[in-house]
């Protein structure tokens, strides 16, 4: 008896401290690592807004503004390493401290505190801290997506970072999808709606096959659940760990953008600036030329230098097909190029 009056009186005991901590608990099923980073970001952001650590915090210390919650941003954009004129922290880590604290206000919420979510709905910073970031190829994508399903919760992992070059979608977008996001347009074609930066509506698609391969994760969950269980934390930490596993190196500032960009980089060096616009949602040209464009290295392609140099084409006959088959396999890029020519062919 006295065990069952103890059990009421434990789920009737809420407070601030034991709401976060179950979060907390609840982002540790996963991943201890995901808990700590959680907990870190949730007891820096209370400390310079409140001056209290967590066991502290009262029901009337959860109310912000977003205005205080770009006060608390810039404060964390503005924070320099000890003896160096280096910010602290970068863009997407400060992305990631964010996402934090609105993926903990979705929880205060459902567990019927008066918050205001809203407060945390940031646009997202610039990942690339105003320089180039780091291009995947096809073989390196393609190793991030079965290596993915090597860790943790892998398949939802692997899954996304497919979705995620496939259909170039912003990482938080893809993360808010639900399962009544996916619509069949066709017998083998599927749309994925999510809502991307601006709040613009993306309708992207792909094919059944991959769509049924992602409905394997749906199991019982209702139409109105999140596809993707799991926050930019994760996704940040599954990105750095696959880096590691592949030989990527911190100076090719790889990131999740590196798996959005990939198709969109590939039409620009294709040179269907009208599918890299499609693919990347940029509405205007010239925003797509600043990020994508003018960022080519491919020096050999310029004007420049190919009209002072003569290719001789009757080499092309000299070749047998089986020499010409390595020498496309052997280029990602070419080899995707002709494989979307022949596609395209193929379309009548």
């Amino acid at each position: 008896m006295n065990a069952a009056v103890n059990n009421v009186v434990g789920f009737h005991n809420k407070s601030v401290h034991s709401t976060i901590t179950s979060f907390l608990e609840y982002k540790g099923d996963r991943s201890i690592n995901t808990q700590k980073a959680y907990e870190k970001d949730i007891k820096l952001f209370f400390m310079y807004a409140r001056g209290k650590e967590l066991p502290l915090l009262e029901e009337s210390d959860l109310n912000f503004s977003p205005e205080d919650v770009i006060k608390y941003r810039n404060h964390l954009r503005r924070l320099k390493k000890k003896s160096s004129d280096e910010a602290k922290y970068k863009n997407k880590s400060i992305n990631r401290m964010i996402d934090s604290l609105r993926s903990l206000y979705d929880f205060l919420e459902r567990c019927k505190y008066d918050v205001d979510k809203s407060a945390f709905a940031l646009d997202d910073l610039p990942e690339n801290d105003s320089e180039e970031i780091g291009y995947l190829t096809l073989e390196e994508l393609e190793q991030m997506v079965e290596l993915a399903k090597t860790l943790p919760n892998g398949l939802q992992k692997s899954l996304l970072i497919e979705l995620g070059w496939k259909t170039s979608i912003r990482m938080d977008a893809l993360l808010s999808i639900t399962w009544k996001d996916f619509k069949k347009v066709k017998d083998d074609i599927w749309l994925v709606r999510a809502v991307d930066k601006g709040n613009e509506v993306r309708e992207m698609p792909i094919t059944d096959e991959f769509y049924n391969r992602i409905l394997i994760l749906k199991g019982d969950a209702s139409l109105t659940d999140r596809v993707f269980q799991m926050g930019s934390t994760t996704v940040f930490e599954t990105v750095e760990t696959l880096k590691k596993l592949i030989g990527i190196t911190e100076d090719r500032r790889v990131s999740f953008h590196s798996v959005r960009k990939f198709l969109i980089d590939l039409m620009v060096e294709y040179g269907d600036l009208k599918a890299a616009m499609a693919q990347s949602g940029h509405k205007n040209i010239q925003t797509l030329w600043n990020h994508y464009a003018k960022k080519q290295k491919d020096y050999e392609a310029m004007a420049g230098i190919m009209i002072e140099r003569r290719y001789n084409e009757a080499a092309l006959e000299e070749v047998s097909k089986e020499e010409l088959l390595a020498i496309i396999k052997a280029d990602g890029l070419v080899k995707n190029r002709v494989l979307m020519t022949l596609a395209r062919g193929n379309r009548g």
